[in-house]
């Protein structure tokens, strides 16, 4: 499925900024572009892009924040596995900023006490660290 334009709407909070809700397996996704510098058609290429192989990418965003943080939580978590751990992790939203970079935006369950985890991704590759908002 290739997205075009009329997929996206305009978002409540800022006029520059397009969003739509993406079904991937059971879930539902927010995927947003901001399009201050008027580059949709090479934004719309990008988010194609990384579509066509979202699963591979929200698997490969897991193992980073798995890799980074697990052992952290499970040293204040006895007990928690590297799997259960993992299992936590949801995929939430892409937000694409032009220039082939997307932040992918995970919920950690409970782990993490309601804040959300990013990593960026430009050109196809993520960066190792993982930010922590909320």
């Amino acid at each position: 499925m290739k997205l075009t334009a009329q997929d996206f709407k305009a978002s409540e909070y800022d006029e520059e900024t397009l969003e739509m809700e993406y079904t991937l397996g059971n879930e539902e996704i927010n995927i947003s572009l901001y399009n201050g510098n008027d580059e949709l058609e090479e934004i719309l290429k990008d988010i194609n892009d990384v579509v066509s192989q979202l699963e591979k990418y929200a698997e490969e965003g897991k193992n980073i924040i798995v890799e980074e943080l697990y052992d952290v939580y499970s040293e204040k978590n006895e007990g928690l596995t590297e799997d259960t751990f993992r299992e936590e992790l949801s995929l939430l939203s892409l937000y694409f900023t032009g220039d082939t970079e997307v932040e992918f935006t995970y919920e950690g369950g409970e782990y993490f006490g309601g804040h959300f985890l990013s990593i960026e991704m430009a050109d196809g590759e993520f960066e190792s660290h993982v930010a922590m908002n909320g």
